[in-house]
């Protein structure tokens, strides 16, 4: 409990919570065009998102799979650095062979997936148009913030009064039951 004291004692008496509040006050600007640019990008993604959420996501699984290919075909390429018979050379041929095993592997993913990464697509781009419609949605962290706020408030007025009514004792009868 001590420990409690010197910490609060430590940061509220040595004026650091006053620091932080002037440092976010002096700030208050920034923080502002930051938050509002981070709104605005949001809703310009929804929309990204609505027209070419498709091309987005079988874009990103066929540069995946060209990755792979590609990365497999440098492997076997640079072996052709090492001489014959250089342990090197070896182990990059296995390298390259393993990348395009990795790389048959995701193709035969993809095509058992096919269906699922469309229905996936599909409820992407629905998920978009129903938080454009719905905007309130944008407000949903904002109040949980400030609920979480007044909670933090709260508990903190209880906690500052629970340890300024003395120093918790184990009962007697009841060692897990402490009293002040």
């Amino acid at each position: 409990m001590k420990v409690l004291n010197d910490l609060f004692g430590e940061f509220v008496v040595n004026d650091k919570a006053t620091a932080i509040m002037a440092d976010i006050a002096y700030s208050w600007r920034v923080l502002a065009i930051c938050s509002g640019t981070a709104v605005l990008l949001a809703y310009l993604y929804l929309i990204v998102i609505r027209c070419i959420g498709g091309i987005i996501v079988w874009g990103s699984i066929f540069l995946i799979q060209a990755s792979l290919i590609s990365g497999g075909y440098y492997t076997y390429i640079q072996r052709d650095e090492y001489l014959e018979g250089d342990e090197y050379r070896d182990w990059l041929l296995y390298g390259a062979y393993t990348i395009w095993g990795i790389g048959a592997l995701f193709f035969l993913c993809i095509c058992c997936c096919c269906k699922a990464i469309r229905l996936g697509i599909s409820v992407y781009q629905t998920t978009a148009q129903f938080v454009a419609s719905n905007l309130r949605i944008f407000a949903l962290p904002m109040i949980s913030y400030f609920v979480a706020l007044i909670w933090l408030c709260i508990w903190l007025v209880s906690a500052v009064y629970v340890m300024s009514i003395g120093d918790p004792k184990p009962r007697p009868d009841y060692e897990f039951i402490t009293e002040m």
